[in-house]
């Protein structure tokens, strides 16, 4: 279908409108979330849930892109990306704690992950073009309650090692007695602190990367300067409004050593990149 100027001019005033509601929109959520006294972590989740069932309503890339042109853009974005990752560690503590004491979900995971991430981990499993047989795979940004960890391995009970890091001690504690109640005698997934940026990832088959990651353009370059040539990358990745939460590793020149080899749409605003090194 082609459209004529007249049409064209509409479609971008209506666009023009939507960036400018959006950008107040976001403004809002930013000024009613420094309201929120620190000691009211249920208002605080209740304000993020609702950003979040925001955000999941535009499907325009269109004003994305135009508010990251935004002057203003910059200043909220860090600002509700900070938010953001203190709600999700916020969250998963919680859910962390109630798997720890609820006996009623005995060893399984099950009834603390929803069915959407169950099937996200098995389509980023299927990016893969090989089985996990004797591959050690590291999770980089495990987080307190490491559910891609736990079903990577259940997924492929043949994988070598599954390590999960984290770099906050205390919140790698917690994800080392999740997986001691949740794997039961299993040796072979491990929980460790450590720093991305710095880690030698020369014995890694496998490397999954956190969408709240932190610096993804400096462990991309360390990941390509200390790994092996077969090394895989899935990482994942915004889309849409997803950008203003988290990191877009297609704005950083770390992406260019390596080759997008293809990808899966993992949730309304997550994609999931496999990721290749380039040759030399």
């Amino acid at each position: 279908m082609t459209m004529n100027n007249s049409s064209l001019k509409k479609v971008t005033i209506h666009n023009e409108i939507g960036v400018d509601k959006c950008m107040d929109k976001l403004q809002y959520f930013e000024s009613q979330i420094e309201l929120i006294p620190s000691d009211q972590s249920e208002r605080f989740i209740s304000v993020m849930e609702s950003l979040w069932a925001f955000l999941s309503s535009i499907e325009n890339d269109y004003i994305v892109t135009k508010l990251q042109n935004d002057i203003r853009f910059a200043t909220i974005q860090k600002y509700l990306a900070g938010k953001w990752h203190e709600y999700i560690n916020l969250i998963e503590v919680s859910i962390a704690n109630k798997f720890l004491t609820d006996k009623s979900l005995h060893n399984s995971t099950h009834s603390a992950l929803s069915e959407e991430d169950y099937v996200g981990v098995n389509k980023e499993l299927s990016l893969l073009a090989r089985t996990l047989s004797d591959c050690t795979v590291i999770m980089l940004g495990c987080g307190p309650f490491p559910e891609t960890l736990m079903e990577i391995y259940k997924l492929n009970n043949g994988v070598k090692r599954v390590i999960g890091i984290e770099k906050r001690s205390e919140i790698g504690d917690i994800a080392k007695r999740v997986i001691k109640r949740a794997l039961p005698n299993i040796e072979n997934v491990k929980i460790e602190s450590a720093i991305a940026e710095t880690l030698n990832y020369e014995k890694i088959d496998i490397v999954f990367l956190a969408n709240g990651l932190l610096n993804k353009g400096v462990i991309l370059q360390r990941i390509y300067d200390t790994s092996k040539s077969s090394v895989e990358v899935i990482a994942r990745n915004p889309i849409l409004m997803g950008k203003i939460l988290y990191e877009d590793l297609y704005t950083l020149p770390q992406l260019d050593l390596f080759t997008v080899c293809s990808s899966v749409q993992a949730s309304k605003l997550s994609e999931t990149l496999l990721l290749k090194k380039r040759s030399v």
